[in-house]
């Protein structure tokens, strides 16, 4: 069975819980929109990330109700979970929506937004701030994967409970109110639980696994950081080694001295010996917004494979370079390209 308007439920008699789940969900709203500059094509290597079914079950018991359920579906960001028919639907706006359950007058929010990269600083003291300054208490908090994270909150008269999943095209929030006195109750949390697990998403825009977005303000970029490598920073620049030392990426961003169209594979070639005198270039493409090039140099006896990437945007010149070791760049090919496909400027 699907939800309907016919099934809309008049909020009037629970617009005591209005004004707690505003507080809350004060965190959820953040809209930045992402622009097209980013890096994805550059190379393909064959893998294909253009979509992803996440289901979000939070524990391995299969859970049963003892009352029968309707699916909810939304079309238009492929995602469905199944409602409890205790649970009535209520009037949203967009794709939002409520569903308030008649007996105990909890409620769950469903809110998609478009994805804003500030979603990856999310961490545990970030809401814990939010939930002192709002006068309550954070009481558990999980981050299973890289594009999702559990948190709850109490106050002295509800609990609040978010589960948060995205992509690079939207964020999706489950957030439930309930009165405190259900809060720890087990029928209420059977129930709870019953819902999130039901909750299936078609990813479009899937984060890769084994990276981590990490949104860099001062040059108002992102780029996926490899899981288990070292990060550093140092004036401009980002720069991250993998435990080895057998292969480097950074990222610097400076102040735009002109376009790139002029730029030729001499001036390039120029420009690129002065840091490394070796250097031998296999492959320049200029199309006046990007500049991608490969090529090798020596280091200390060895080869060095290096990948880089220049483009002008908002008038800032963002330089990406990978350079691996000859023996261990083919092992890499995948973790580089999902580092190229995750960089977006915004």
């Amino acid at each position: 069975m699907e939800f309907n308007d016919k099934d809309q439920f008049e909020l009037s008699r629970y617009r005591w819980i209005i004004p707690f789940v505003v507080i809350v969900f004060t965190v959820s709203m953040i809209f930045v929109k992402c622009s097209s500059n980013n890096l994805k094509g550059y190379v393909d290597d064959g893998t294909d990330n253009s979509s992803s079914s996440t289901n979000s079950s939070i524990t391995e018991e299969v859970i049963e109700l003892k009352e029968d359920t309707t699916m909810y579906s939304d079309d238009n960001y492929n995602f469905r979970l199944s409602i409890p028919d205790s649970w009535s639907k209520v009037n949203g706006t967009g794709n939002n929506v409520s569903f308030v359950n008649r007996q105990t007058g909890s409620q769950l929010q469903v809110i998609v937004m478009e994805y804003d990269p500030q979603i990856n600083t999310v961490d545990e003291n970030l809401l814990t701030q939010q939930a002192v300054s709002n006068g309550m208490e954070l009481r558990e908090y999980s981050k299973p994967d890289n594009s999702s994270y559990y948190v709850s909150y109490c106050s002295s008269d509800y609990g609040f409970i978010e589960y948060s999943f995205w992509d690079y095209s939207a964020i999706i929030k489950l957030n439930f109110c309930v009165d405190i006195r259900y809060y720890n109750d087990e029928t209420m949390n059977k129930t709870l639980k019953y819902i999130v697990n039901s909750f299936d998403w078609t990813k479009p825009d899937p984060i890769p696994s084994g990276i981590i977005p990490i949104f860099v303000s001062g040059g108002n970029y992102e780029f996926g950081f490899p899981e288990g490598w070292d990060y550093g920073e140092s004036g401009d620049t980002v720069y991250m080694t993998n435990t080895n030392g057998s292969a480097s990426f950074s990222v610097t961003v400076n102040e735009a001295a002109s376009s790139l169209e002029n730029i030729s594979q001499i001036d390039y070639i120029n420009y690129i010996s002065q840091s490394k005198p070796d250097f031998m270039l296999t492959n320049f493409n200029n199309d006046g917004q990007k500049i991608s090039i490969t090529g090798e140099y020596f280091l200390n006896g060895k080869k060095i494979n290096l990948q880089q990437f220049i483009i002008i945007n908002n008038g800032s010149e963002y330089t990406l370079s990978f350079d691996t070791e000859e023996e261990v760049t083919s092992e890499l090919a995948v973790t580089i390209q999902n580092v190229i496909n995750s960089f977006k400027i915004y």
